[in-house]
């Protein structure tokens, strides 16, 4: 590929509203000594924030966004008190707390937090943690990056190889032998006739983190050769923020460029998806019931049904021809707003985002393939030398919208959804020589695709027995749509007889039978609905009191998966016609006068002749 694209972003801003601050601070003392606590440890419920007290008691939390809070207070042998307090903006809140010592049990105290997993730190944490063969990306890596969606950051894992811009390849092997989870749910594929997930279909700024398994594991799904990979979106909210983004950018060879290749579309492509002017046309009726229109028992339903066949014809548009444009730059807009409030005691975290973008391409392509040498002549049989051109036009739009509560003793439920649509707009061009049959050709493609994808799971993590026993849960649902309507395919053959009248002209190819290259329009769509639900059981344990803990590890998984296919071809057969036609420019062959059964040529049927 001769094409090289340089990126520019040069508008990129991001907006975050902070509300007011106040402060709060006190002292803790033992509610029957009034002695002086030194190290009570203060934490705000559900955050990483806290302090502790100093040789006084005293304690000082400066610079706290107005608003409620829970406090968790805790100091060992004392009772832990969680106590909710108001902090106005502005002002220093006092607030003095008194222990009472714990005269029963000591138990364990449990600070409510979340752990961050979007950071660089998180994941090297994890990798080494683990046990398995796994690799990852952090979100926080992602962010010094230009990668647009999920294909283009996993690529900068070691052992990835992307095709086709968004399928991967693990250790060489291709992608039906990965397996694929959105936030620990199967994520359902986009092909008909494999298992493949579009890593496209995942846009980069909502990624928290991707974990990328080589190695087996109880908690992992078992039909993967390549790799299981884990791709999690955002769901934690640290702040209360609302930002914005804007950004844009040039590609060279594409914008701005002329011979950009396109071809009429609806209203809505900028919207990701095609609003029905693509669709079979009303009227057109099933294949079963199209066939028996060839069927005629007499000469009435002869006249009757070949007269439907003419009207059937008139009813598809007449949108073969391609053209060109000058594309303006790619743009990307986002918008997410993070909310973190308490309710009681129980902490309360959303993620809303949405993003919209629209980007170009233009390729060029020589492609030449050789079959053998031959000695005789002394050189390369040749099969055929071809030039390509494909312009592609992308619309994507994406939402995720996630909660997360904690409560009680850091137990924790989550609520994820995701959903993205992109709709891509695809023209192509072939100029070249087939030396198969010594035919100069060009051939026009023109093809709209809309993809559709939307997950959601509810989960959760209950600990048991002083956290050394885990109970993890999962109910998910997942769905994708693949719609690829009106594919549009044309082959025009070069006159190279130089004695010809219309030498160098170029004439339509259109066969007696249907054939998806010459002239035909296929409709195809597909749909996959996943339902599945998993349960994993985590216990510690240590034997004979050793240093060193055992861990047991057991789960369930469930998953039913449904998937529908639906293809349909219609296509322009020649009958009878005169040649000169087929020289036409495309809006002229296809006009709807041209656009008829043949009732001149014989036919006989059930002993009839017409």
């Amino acid at each position: 590929m001769k094409n090289l694209i340089f990126s520019l972003s040069f508008i990129l801003f991001t907006l975050f509203s902070f509300a007011q601050k106040g402060g709060l601070k006190g002292t803790v003392t033992d509610s029957k000594t009034g002695e002086s606590l030194v190290g009570t440890t203060i934490i705000v419920q559900g955050t990483t924030t806290g302090t502790i007290t100093d040789f006084d008691g005293n304690f000082n939390l400066p610079e706290l966004t107005a608003g409620p809070y829970n406090l968790v207070i805790s100091f060992i042998s004392y009772e832990s008190q969680i106590i909710r307090v108001e902090i106005e903006a502005g002002a220093e809140t006092v607030l003095n707390v008194q222990l009472e010592p714990a005269t029963v049990d000591i138990g364990e105290v449990q600070v409510v937090a979340k752990r961050r997993t979007d950071t660089d730190m998180s994941i090297i944490s994890n990798l080494k943690a683990q046990t398995l063969i796994v690799s990852g990306i952090s979100a926080q890596q992602i962010s010094r990056s230009q990668d647009k969606d999920a294909a283009e950051v996993i690529r900068r894992v070691p052992g990835i190889t992307i095709t086709d811009g968004r399928f991967v390849i693990v250790r060489g092997l291709v992608e039906r032998y990965n397996s694929v989870m959105l936030n620990n749910s199967t994520a359902p594929s986009f092909e008909a006739d494999k298992r493949a997930f579009s890593f496209d279909a995942i846009p980069s700024g909502m990624i928290d983190n991707i974990l990328i398994y080589k190695s087996p594991a109880p908690e992992l799904p078992a039909d993967f050769a390549g790799a299981a990979i884990e791709v999690k979106t955002k769901n934690v909210a640290d702040q209360n923020s609302l930002s914005f983004s804007y950004g844009s950018k040039y590609a060279e060879n594409t914008t701005f460029n002329s011979n950009f290749l396109t071809h009429q579309g609806s209203s809505t492509d900028w919207l990701g998806w095609d609003n029905g002017s693509r669709s079979l046309p009303s009227g057109v009726p099933e294949p079963n019931d199209f066939s028996t229109l060839y069927v005629w028992p007499n000469v009435d339903l002869y006249l009757e049904r070949t007269d439907e066949i003419n009207r059937i014809s008139g009813l598809f548009p007449n949108n073969w021809e391609s053209s060109s444009k000058s594309p303006f730059l790619d743009q990307s807009l986002s918008a997410a707003i993070q909310r973190r409030f308490l309710i009681g005691k129980v902490s309360f975290g959303n993620i809303t985002s949405v993003t919209y973008s629209n980007s170009n391409s233009f390729t060029q392509v020589e492609r030449a393939e050789y079959s053998s040498y031959d000695e005789i002549i002394g050189r390369l049989i040749q099969d055929f030398d071809f030039f390509d051109q494909q312009a592609k036009e992308e619309h994507k739009i994406g939402l995720i919208h996630n909660w997360n509560i904690i409560y009680g003793k850091n137990q924790k439920l989550e609520f994820r959804n995701f959903l993205n649509q992109i709709g891509t707009k695809i023209t192509s061009q072939r100029d070249g020589v087939n030396y198969y049959n010594v035919e100069t050709l060009r051939m026009h493609d023109l093809r709209y695709e809309s993809r559709l994808v939307y997950s959601s799971q509810l989960a959760g993590e209950q600990l048991f027995n002083s956290d050394k026993t885990r109970l993890n849960w999962m109910l998910g649902y997942a769905i994708t749509n693949k719609n690829q309507p009106d594919n549009r395919r044309l082959t025009f053959v070069e006159i190279t007889n130089e004695s010809s009248p219309n030498y160098q002209d170029r004439y339509l190819r259109i066969q007696n039978v249907t054939n998806p290259y010459l002239g035909g329009r296929h409709w195809i769509e597909m749909d996959e609905n996943i339902k599945n639900a998993k349960l994993d059981f985590t216990h510690n344990f240590n034997l004979f009191n050793s240093e060193n803990f055992w861990q047991i590890k057991t789960g369930a998984f469930f998953e039913r998966k449904e998937r529908s296919l639906n293809s349909r071809l219609v296509g322009v057969v020649a009958v009878r016609r005169p040649p000169d036609i087929f020289f036409d420019p495309i809006d002229q062959i296809f006009s709807p006068e041209n656009f008829f059964f043949d009732r001149t040529a014989p036919y006989t049927q059930h002993g009839l002749s017409y």
